[in-house]
């Protein structure tokens, strides 16, 4: 079943690549994936370190650069991070490594074909997931379906960031009722 899983998390990551190199300036679409790499692999390779695991919305090179688009907000959502207030929260590593290998080859991608940008119109590049499909893409009812799993897993997120607060809440009151 993990196999499964795998292949639903590509797809849906990739959908969501597919939305930001569509929608994305193809002058920094570069460096909005970049950006999005950076983010994904300090937050896997420090597991332990709080401050690689959230991004402030307000923090001008994230917002910039990532998060004034829907296809990258989509991708991170989908990768694992969820909108908690004013920051952006990873709340679920197991999609990184995918998140991480997919953004590689994008970016591997652009660097090969360096004299066209990754959304030029005169070579449409299919995105590493879509090399398996057949070449018509992602149908209208296949990215609904996408779109939908996307919101149901952040409505999933939002709701675990939720209790994780108020259990917190919940400590930090029992501690002041301690001392």
């Amino acid at each position: 079943m993990a196999a499964k899983n795998d292949d639903d998390a590509q797809d849906i990551l990739g959908a969501c690549l597919g939305i930001l190199v569509e929608e994305a300036d193809p002058v920094i679409l570069r460096t909005t994936l970049q950006t999005l790499l950076k983010l994904m692999k300090n937050a896997a390779e420090n597991p332990s370190e709080e401050k690689f695991h959230h991004v402030r919305k307000e923090n001008k090179a994230f917002s910039n650069k990532v998060w004034r688009y829907a296809g990258a907000q989509q991708f991170m959502l989908a990768a694992g991070w969820a909108e908690a207030d004013d920051a952006v929260v990873l709340t679920d590593s197991e999609r990184l490594k995918c998140a991480i290998q997919l953004l590689e080859a994008k970016i591997l991608q652009y660097t090969e074909q360096s004299a066209e940008p990754i959304g030029s119109k005169n070579k449409p590049l299919a995105s590493p997931i879509q090399a398996n499909k057949p070449q018509s893409g992602w149908s209208d009812r296949e990215l609904t379906e996408k779109e939908k799993q996307i919101a149901a897993e952040r409505k999933r997120q939002q709701a675990q960031l939720k209790r994780e607060k108020e259990e917190r809440k919940r400590i930090s009151e029992q501690v002041d009722i301690m001392i």
